[in-house]
């Protein structure tokens, strides 16, 4: 997993992702 600029770990690099 990759963690987000948000700090979020997403399967995709998201600038913003509140997923």
């Amino acid at each position: 997993m990759v963690t987000t600029k948000d700090g979020d770990e997403d399967n995709n690099v998201t600038v913003d992702s509140d997923e």
